[in-house]
């Protein structure tokens, strides 16, 4: 079982990376494209729920969004997520600043968030930090596979 765990880690890792980098830049690419042709509203939110979770002392909250735009006549709805002080922000300001394409209103997003998944050198960034924090922990499994392996046959 261990050198099968040996055996499959960095595969494991590209498989995991390639998707990773998928999902990277499927988001630059969206945003981007957003971007292209867009215009900004000042959406009201509604608060729809909030998770919050302790670890080590420090809590974490999850605030949940809903906000609401006409474009034409028609109604768009989409939710928004944001942790800690950016939801506390949202949740006193009532309103976000998102931007939805001209082509597709029902394409949108918070503007900042639009903004730095468009820049190529934040989602560069996002992929080689990802890629580096998942090659450490493969390596750490690996070696702790050929350890346990060792230390199975008495070496």
């Amino acid at each position: 079982m261990r050198s099968f765990v040996r055996r499959v880690a960095w595969p494991c890792y590209f498989v995991v990376m390639t998707a990773f980098t998928g999902i990277a830049i499927h988001s630059h690419l969206r945003a981007t494209m957003i971007l292209r042709d867009h215009t900004q509203v000042e959406a009201p939110v509604e608060l729809v729920d909030t998770y919050s979770r302790s670890e080590k002392g420090r809590t974490t909250t999850t605030y949940h969004f809903e906000y609401r735009y006409t474009v034409a006549g028609e109604e768009f709805s989409a939710d928004y997520s944001a942790i800690n002080d950016k939801g506390e922000k949202t949740l006193d300001a009532e309103t976000l600043l998102i931007a939805y394409d001209n082509g597709d209103p029902s394409q949108s997003a918070a503007l900042y968030v639009l903004q730095r998944q468009a820049s190529i050198a934040n989602t560069i960034r996002r992929v080689l930090t990802g890629g580096a924090i998942l090659a450490v922990l493969t390596f750490v499994v690996y070696v702790w596979a050929g350890y346990q392996r060792r230390s199975e046959i008495g070496i």
